[in-house]
């Protein structure tokens, strides 16, 4: 047994062995939850209309979706191709790919900050504010992610406790 995700299935596939999905187990309230890892680009890219380019036909894009979910990478995040992502002839069968998109179910999915209303879209800024100046050395190589990890951890967690903007 294995704890993965849809951007598995191509790569079990090409093992060639015989495999299906189950949902997370639930507690005793119905929650399911569910994220996509979304596309992101430094400021400091040399190629930002290129990188621009990539990240809509990957996220949004018909073709880009048809294409990432036939390489067995993601779960089409567009509705119109949730059909022919069950019913793909690929493993696994039709039964465990509808797992990927039940746990997906909007009666039982679950956000960071919902029972504060303020779901993460609504304080995505708080959260910009709060990361980004202190993963920014990480990602130029100045720090290990460990130096800063405990202190992120605490600034993100208040902000979904509390809804409200990490202080400085």
């Amino acid at each position: 047994m294995s704890e993965e995700g849809v951007w598995m299935l191509g790569r079990t596939n090409d093992a060639k062995i015989n495999w299906g999905v189950a949902p997370f187990p639930m507690q005793k309230i119905p929650v399911s939850y569910g994220h996509y890892s979304g596309q992101s680009m430094t400021r400091m890219s040399k190629a930002k209309d290129a990188a621009w380019q990539w990240m809509k036909w990957v996220s949004l894009d018909k073709e880009g979706q048809t294409i990432l979910f036939k390489g067995g990478l993601l779960q089409p995040t567009r509705k119109d191709l949730i059909e022919a992502f069950i019913n793909d002839s690929q493993p696994p069968a039709k039964q465990y790919r509808e797992v990927f998109y039940n746990e997906l179910d909007p009666n039982t999915i679950r956000w960071p900050g919902q029972h504060q209303n303020s779901f993460y879209m609504g304080y995505r800024q708080y959260w910009i504010d709060a990361w980004n100046p202190r993963y920014d050395p990480v990602l130029r190589g100045k720090k290990p992610y460990r130096e800063i990890a405990q202190e992120v951890q605490e600034i993100l967690q208040r902000i979904i406790d509390t809804g409200e903007p990490a202080t400085q």
